[in-house]
């Protein structure tokens, strides 16, 4: 299906911003990327180069997605956003603090779920809050609030091996909430489940997500994913990393699966896979 050529997309190609400390305290992001490069080395490649001048402003309460091919580097941007892998040059803030390890404001969700076996719900979702060193009686009320919050409270006392994959990335949810991150990164959060689940658990987590007032950076390869989900989303290339574009989702909120009949969302995927198919075609051909 062809994109309606009268519909006009607001989309940002993804420039060099304007000196973060020149910017009014209202327009500052809450993340801020400008410039990032980061390579690898390994046995069998030298400098391997994962991202290119990457350039991305993230605002405060705004849910982003980084969509684009595999190994295009979104992961490892993620992680560099987390403190947990160093990049070669740049600059990454988060509220104009430079990233230069793991922060208390940022919480991160895995694709594998991440959970402890011999743990209860209740136990796997109070693990950030014992690191974090909340008392017991607070810890336990905390975790209940985010147990219900995801919709799992008759659950807490089973173990993930009694939950449903949907169950367990629900529970994974609900541990990165409760120590109440300002940055709720997630990584393929879906990528494990079988496609109903997928797309229940997409709505589920959009009505729960929308509950906080966190910072949202999502990962992730799907198109509809991200047109569900996402204010924005930042299209990558292929491996190097680079932003192509960045487009506004203004599709209408609260999002349902009905959104996806809309004549908007269909001229807005098509948009994505366009821009989408001409790097693919090279990389395949390379």
């Amino acid at each position: 299906m062809a994109a309606d050529p009268g519909v006009s997309f607001v989309t940002r190609a993804p420039e060099k911003q304007p000196d973060l400390a020149a910017a009014p305290h209202t327009a500052r992001p809450k993340v801020w990327i400008e410039g990032v490069m980061k390579s690898y080395s390994s046995k069998a490649v030298d400098n391997l180069l994962a991202l290119r001048d990457v350039n991305l402003q993230v605002r405060p309460g705004e849910f982003i997605s980084l969509l684009g091919p595999s190994g295009c580097g979104k992961t490892t941007l993620l992680k560099i956003i987390a403190g947990l892998v160093p990049f070669d040059s740049g600059r990454v803030d988060i509220d104009r603090d430079p990233v230069t390890e793991p922060s208390s404001k940022v919480a991160m969700v895995f694709q594998n779920f991440g959970l402890f076996p011999w743990r209860t719900v209740r136990g796997n979702v109070e693990f950030g809050l014992e690191a974090a060193g909340v008392p017991g009686k607070l810890r336990r009320e905390t975790a209940e609030e985010y147990i219900n919050l995801v919709g799992l409270g008759r659950f807490s006392n089973s173990h993930p091996s009694q939950l449903s994959g949907g169950m367990q990335q629900r529970v994974g949810l609900a541990r990165a909430l409760a120590v109440r991150p300002e940055i709720l990164l997630m990584d393929e959060p879906f990528g494990a489940l079988d496609a109903h689940t997928r797309e229940l658990l997409q709505f589920e987590m959009l009505s729960i997500l929308q509950k906080t007032q966190a910072t949202i950076i999502l990962v992730t390869h799907s198109v509809d994913e991200a047109l569900v989900l996402s204010d924005r989303i930042a299209v990558f290339s292929p491996s190097p990393g680079h932003i192509m574009e960045v487009l506004d989702v203004d599709l209408p909120h609260p999002r349902d699966a009905a959104v996806k009949s809309l004549p908007r969302y269909a001229a807005m995927r098509q948009h994505i896979w366009d821009a989408l198919r001409p790097v693919a075609k090279k990389d395949d051909a390379s």
